[in-house]
């Protein structure tokens, strides 16, 4: 990346980003059956031209395939076949500059890496991008686009590595007039003009940002959680919980005053030896909990049984399981639901100093059938 660009450089940056040949390959995947297989992807995938899709299961299907070609006129061929419900060896991630190059997601030393395939004699993946300590999320593609310029992926924050370098320059302009936020561009104008840029942190909910490369001008366009406007948020600060064998378990510590605090894991080996149940007796602040009941990433048992290990410990402690709720608690009813319980909980355990405001009402939690249960 290049932290020394001005804005008065972004504009040619970007044309000259914008400035990619047409692929002279397609690639999707469907799939397999025998007389599926011999019909083809259907017109309305071969009329998208370079493009791919997520595989389909058809009513027979017995497998997936990925397929490809090297042109319109060309003949599709198979670039890899895997069973139903089988792990592919790759995932394809989109389409990059250099033709016959396809940036593909496999495994590397058990880890979620990028390697590059190439389509002409399918040899060997040749490695791209890896981390030793985390996995790659997948790729960052320039917004409009389906090209990949750069890859995501989490340590004690999101984090880029922007291979491309015009959108590293652009990037780098992007992250220097919003610092201290993690800067993604999500979206685009079909002419490249005008970017959607969503800037997060810890300390404030979210915010869009429209960049205007011809005005050179970067301004609001949305506010990501309007509720939180002007609310003060606390840092979020990684930690190392340190577990037996000398193996720590990362997650990230909030801190809103003097006796209330909320650790988020990020998981880590041997979980179960490392599980706060052990440790139920020794916390000293109230604990809130809260699960969606329909959790597929982690079962709500977890929070259930952490519950009761407080409950024998003596311990102050809330649950809050939320029918029908996935991971991320994706409906709005769901999220007012834990908000509403959150301010509750925060307003009845920290110390608030004389004469200060609450940036936020504190209403009574209660039930809601269609989204939650208080136990």
């Amino acid at each position: 990346m290049n932290p020394g660009i001005t804005t008065s450089g972004v504009r040619p940056l970007l044309a000259a980003a914008l400035r990619f040949a047409a692929l002279p390959f397609s690639i999707l995947a469907f799939a397999s059956a025998p007389a599926a297989h011999a019909a083809g992807p259907s017109a309305e995938a071969l009329a998208r031209g370079a493009s791919f899709e997520a595989p389909s299961i058809s009513p027979d299907g017995q497998s997936l395939l990925y397929i490809a070609r090297d042109s319109e006129s060309a003949d599709w061929r198979t670039l890899l076949r895997f069973e139903l419900f089988d792990t592919a060896h790759f995932s394809p991630l989109g389409f990059a500059d250099v033709p016959n190059r396809l940036p593909v997601a496999s495994d590397h030393r058990g880890r979620d890496a990028i390697w590059e395939m190439d389509l002409r004699d399918q040899k060997d993946l040749e490695l791209v991008f890896s981390r030793p300590d985390v996995d790659v999320d997948g790729a960052y593609e320039f917004p409009g686009t389906e090209r990949v310029v750069g890859f995501s992926y989490e340590t004690d924050k999101p984090q880029l590595h922007v291979f491309d370098g015009p959108t590293a320059g652009l990037q780098a302009t992007i992250d220097k007039a919003l610092p201290g936020a993690i800067n993604s561009m999500v979206d685009g104008s079909s002419d490249g003009q005008r970017i959607v840029v969503l800037s997060t942190s810890d300390t404030q909910g979210g915010l869009g940002k429209l960049l205007d490369l011809e005005k050179k001008t970067l301004r609001p366009l949305a506010i990501r959680y309007e509720s939180l406007q002007g609310a003060t948020l606390s840092p979020m600060r990684p930690v190392q919980v340190p577990g037996p064998g000398g193996i720590s378990m990362p997650g990230y510590l909030t801190l809103p005053a003097r006796r209330a605090a909320m650790l988020h894991s990020t998981g880590t080996e041997d979980l179960e030896s490392q599980s706060p149940r052990r440790r139920a007796a020794e916390i000293k602040a109230p604990v809130l909990l809260v699960h969606g009941h329909a959790d597929v990433n982690v079962v709500a048992d977890h929070s259930e049984k952490m519950a009761g290990a407080l409950k024998r410990a003596g311990k102050p402690h809330e649950l809050l399981v939320i029918s029908n709720g996935d991971h991320s608690l994706r409906t709005p009813v769901m999220r007012q639901t834990l908000y509403e319980r959150l301010v509750a909980f925060l307003a009845a355990n920290l110390d608030e100093p004389r004469g200060a405001k609450r940036p936020l009402s504190a209403p009574q939690a209660r039930p809601n059938r269609s989204s939650g249960s208080l136990r």
